[in-house]
């Protein structure tokens, strides 16, 4: 399922059709966990993501009421699929921290054993999570959803994110700096949505790839809260992250490189001229 707005002449529906898009997609993801489990539990809890920043495009198209109701669909889908997750990426990043094979031995001492117990993989409650979040969006109406006003909303949240990375470069606070990273996510997927536009469509792979770099240092956080009790451990943990912390700040310079105003002058003469 595609990101992209195929007709930014009428982006609310364009955007109303890949909304819709995505809430089919993790629909036909849950009726097909079996096939799969990993693939499909990853991709749906993407897509609610992907739904979720997508609808910050829609702006005040989207009542405040009915977004809230959105959200906690969305939540709730995602939810029903965390299970064990932060534990496997701790053990991931624990075996890349430590390669020379001291990493199961660490992965015991930290309690981060995989569980033995088989997962559920019937969806539960997230069936009927799901077919609710298909008819809200399906009945949305944005076709008031006019360029200028698409601008407006992207803008909103480009100019969050680039506040935020500055507070981060001060202060790089582990709950701050996840916070700049859902942030730049939604930059992201906005920059994909707009990719019909080729100013635009070059800076989502550079967003894409410091997206990810954040989630390393997010994981690398919550590892370094498990083995905070364990000096030795916990100090490898933070020299990686803070690694991967000096990464993401170098690849920001290079991506919120505009102010607010001149991103609204760009996107603007982008819309104009296609």
């Amino acid at each position: 399922m595609t990101l992209i707005l195929s007709d930014l002449k009428r982006p609310g529906t364009s955007l109303h059709g890949v909304l819709v898009g995505f809430a089919r997609q993790i629909q036909g993801d849950i009726e097909n966990l079996a096939d799969n489990t990993a693939v499909r539990i990853h991709d749906i809890r993407v897509s609610t993501k992907k739904i979720r920043s997508l609808l910050k495009l829609a702006g005040s198209e989207i009542s405040e009421n009915e977004r809230a109701a959105l959200v906690a669909l969305l939540r709730q889908i995602k939810n029903t699929f965390s299970g064990s997750r932060d534990e496997d990426v701790m053990r991931l990043r624990l075996e890349q921290i430590f390669p020379d094979g001291r990493a199961e031995q660490i992965v015991g001492k930290l309690g981060l054993a995989p569980s033995e117990e088989s997962p559920d993989i019937s969806g539960g409650e997230a069936v009927g999570a799901a077919e609710e979040l298909f008819s809200r969006l399906a009945s949305l109406d944005l076709k008031g959803l006019t360029p200028p006003h698409l601008v407006e909303n992207a803008v909103s949240l480009y100019r969050r994110a680039r506040k935020i990375m500055r507070r981060c470069e001060k202060t790089p606070d582990d709950d701050l700096m996840h916070e700049w990273r859902k942030r730049v996510k939604d930059v992201c997927y906005h920059a994909m949505a707009l990719s019909a536009l080729p100013s635009v469509e070059d800076s989502s792979k550079p967003l894409d790839a410091l997206a990810e770099s954040l989630g390393e240092y997010h994981d690398l956080a919550l590892l370094g809260a498990r083995a905070a009790t364990y000096k030795k451990i916990a100090d490898r943990v933070s020299a990686a992250k803070r690694k991967v912390g000096r990464r993401c700040f170098q690849a920001a310079k290079e991506i919120f490189t505009s102010s607010a105003k001149k991103f609204t002058r760009e996107l603007d003469r982008a819309l104009r001229h296609p």
